[in-house]
Parts: structure tokens; C-alpha cells; sequence
């Protein structure tokens, strides 16, 4: 081949190359020369090698955006030293001596008694006056259901009832019971005063009636301690004296039923079971 045929041939496979085609070259005996097949637009080596667009060192390398060691590194985000650390916050040295709770357990259970015997106390002091207060109560009960009672407690009989002498004008319509001068006098029954005062031979007088109609009288009095009102069996109405027509203190006491005609008080006390 000549010189000016090496050009051309070297000229038209440049141009091949550069358009992309694949041509043969025919020398000029015939004979094929060269086959090429140039690929510039997608050729791997230029426009998508992997060591340029994407190189995974730089682009996406691990050592750089998701690098444990800055991120979340555990030394300095959830280090258990200091947000968790067991030796400072629960320290049982501390805290929760065994010495220290067996202390405040004994206290307590010392504390919890003390305060169990006062209210023992307590309530057996509560329960110790009701109970008094109920035998009061039922002792009171008792004194004003009872019927009839004597109206002395210590005395000595001086005088029957009919009985005559010069000491009485007409016979003795009454009771007489000798005890020392002061001595309390009580109501026979239950009932309402009626009368208290001077009775002429019978000096200080009460005269009480009863739910039936019965009268009592009280004579000789040396003191009233009540005058009127209502008053129970066993009451205190006044005092023994000598007044009126009297030798020595004494309680003369008369029985009249229905307000009437005086009848014998010592017959009267045992109908009602006593026994003067």
C-alpha cells in the first residue's frame, strides 16, 4: 500500500471511531483490513465507571455518615456510669442499713403498743362509767317504782295509832317515830305535795297525795327540804323535829285514804309488804 493509502485508512478508522460505526476496511488488493466498533456515548469506560460516579469511598462510605464511633456511641449517650449507676442512686450502704430498718422497726412496734394499752384504757375507763351510770340509773329506777317505803330509816316506835293519854286531847290518829333531831325524812310513795306548813298541834306539816287518793302526813318537821312538785318514793321531803305539840324529835306520820278519816299506819306499811 502506498503512502497517501495509509493515510486514508488511518484517517477513516479515526473517523469510524469517532461516529460509533463498526465498517470494514478494504485494502486495496480486496482484502479486509481491520474490523472496529468504537462506543463512545455508553461506553462503561468513560461516562459509567464506577471508580468516578459511584465510588462507594466517597459517596456513600460507612466510616463517614453512619460512623457508630460519633453517632451513637454508647460510652457517651447511655453510658450506665452516669445516668444509671447503681453505686450512687440504690447504694444499700446508704439507703437501706439492715441496722438502721431493724431500729425504726422496733420503734414502731414499740409506738404501735403504746398507743394500743391507752386506748385500752380508755375504753375500759368509758365502759367502767357506763356501767356506773346505768346502776345509778337502774338504783333510781328502782326507788321510784317502788310502791311504799319507810319514811325513816333508823327510828324507834314512841306511839301507836288509837292510842289515848294526856299527851292527846282526842286518841292518837297517827304513827309516831323518835329519831334524832335532823334526821331526813322521806316520802312514803310517790306523789304530789299538796301542803307544807304550819299545822297548829302538828307544827311543820307536808301532806302529800298519792295516784290512789291516799294522803300522807309528815308532822313535827324542824326543816321543809321541799314545799311542792311532784317527788318520788324515797325522797327527802324535810327534816325530824319537835315542833308543835311534841315532847322530844320525832316524826309523827298519818295515813288518811282518799283524803279522809285517818286509818292506822303501821297496818298500812305491812299491806304493803314492810314491816315497821
Amino acid at each position: 500500500m502506498s503512502k497517501t493509502g495509509r493515510v486514508i485508512l488511518s484517517v477513516g478508522v479515526a473517523g469510524l471511531v469517532a461516529t460509533g460505526g463498526v465498517y470494514g476496511i478494504v485494502s486495496g488488493d480486496g482484502r479486509s483490513v481491520a474490523h472496529t466498533e468504537a462506543m463512545t456515548s455508553g461506553s462503561p469506560s468513560v461516562t459509567s465507571s464506577p471508580s468516578v460516579t459511584a465510588s462507594p469511598s466517597v459517596t456513600a462510605s460507612p466510616s463517614v455518615t453512619r460512623s457508630p464511633s460519633v453517632t451513637r456511641s454508647p460510652s457517651v449517650t447511655r453510658s450506665p456510669s452516669v445516668t444509671g449507676s447503681s453505686s450512687v442512686t440504690s447504694s444499700p450502704s446508704a439507703t437501706s442499713s439492715p441496722s438502721a430498718a431493724a431500729g425504726t422497726q422496733v420503734r414502731s412496734v414499740v409506738a404501735e403498743r403504746t398507743a394500743a394499752v391507752k386506748r385500752a384504757k380508755r375504753a375500759q375507763k368509758r365502759q367502767h362509767l357506763r356501767v356506773r351510770k346505768h346502776v345509778k340509773g337502774v338504783k333510781r329506777r328502782a326507788v321510784s317504782r317502788r310502791a311504799v317505803v319507810l319514811p325513816l330509816k333508823s327510828y324507834r316506835i314512841t306511839a301507836g295509832f288509837g292510842q289515848v293519854g294526856n299527851r292527846w286531847s282526842r286518841r292518837h290518829t297517827g304513827l309516831d317515830m323518835a329519831a334524832p333531831l335532823g334526821t331526813p325524812v322521806r316520802a312514803v310513795s310517790a306523789g304530789t305535795i299538796i301542803s307544807a306548813g304550819w299545822g297548829g298541834p302538828y307544827g311543820n306539816r307536808i301532806k302529800i297525795r298519792h295516784a290512789d287518793g291516799t294522803q300522807t302526813w309528815y308532822c313535827h318537821l324542824s326543816a321543809y327540804v321541799r314545799r311542792s312538785g311532784r317527788v318520788a318514793a324515797g325522797q327527802v321531803i324535810g327534816r325530824v323535829g319537835s315542833t308543835g305539840n311534841s315532847t322530844g324529835p320525832h316524826l309523827h306520820l298519818e295515813v288518811r285514804p282518799g283524803g279522809g278519816a285517818p286509818v292506822n299506819p303501821l297496818t298500812w306499811l305491812r299491806a304493803h309488804g314492810l314491816n315497821p
